[in-house]
């Protein structure tokens, strides 16, 4: 049975504030909180991102893979990934999508030398703000998570 959106918000909402009590509790500072959170799963995450891609298929990449499928399925039943929920909330900011959100940088200059490039007319619906939204986050993590099971699959088929 699949939860409702209520409930999974009510979740959410739950976890991040029983988290960031938490992580308050140990620091005394939610910039301190939010900063080492960060670091953490950018460490976890670069880890077993650079197994998938260049480790040879044993438990470590089995293991990375199930790490990464449970990431995958928790930012669907979440809505976004829940450790970025975590770091907003420390932070007090809605404008933070992670630090993956750097890499988004290079796109934004794409966004911004296509508008200057292009002769546009006052009808057009060009996103002039370069700016990284809800939805263009989602997205490219949509597209992030299809190449990584595409990559995976293919290692797999290829290493038997």
């Amino acid at each position: 049975m699949i939860p409702t959106p209520e409930t999974r918000k009510t979740h959410t909402k739950m976890i991040v504030e029983s988290s960031s009590d938490y992580l308050n509790k140990i620091t005394n500072s939610s910039n301190i909180s939010a900063s080492i959170l960060v670091v953490l799963t950018l460490i976890i995450e670069i880890l077993t991102i650079l197994y998938i891609l260049l480790g040879s298929v044993n438990k470590f990449f089995y293991i990375s893979i199930a790490f990464w499928f449970i990431v995958i399925v928790l930012n669907f039943y979440f809505n976004g990934c829940i450790i970025t929920k975590i770091q907003r909330h420390l932070w007090n900011n809605n404008k933070w999508y992670g630090p993956w959100a750097y890499l988004f940088n290079y796109l934004k200059t794409m966004n911004t030398n296509a508008n200057t490039n292009a002769n546009t007319n006052a009808n057009t619906n060009t996103n002039t703000n370069n700016e990284i939204t809800e939805k263009i986050s989602k997205n490219i993590f949509n597209c992030w998570s299809i190449l990584l099971v595409l990559f995976i699959l293919l290692k797999i088929i290829y290493s038997i």
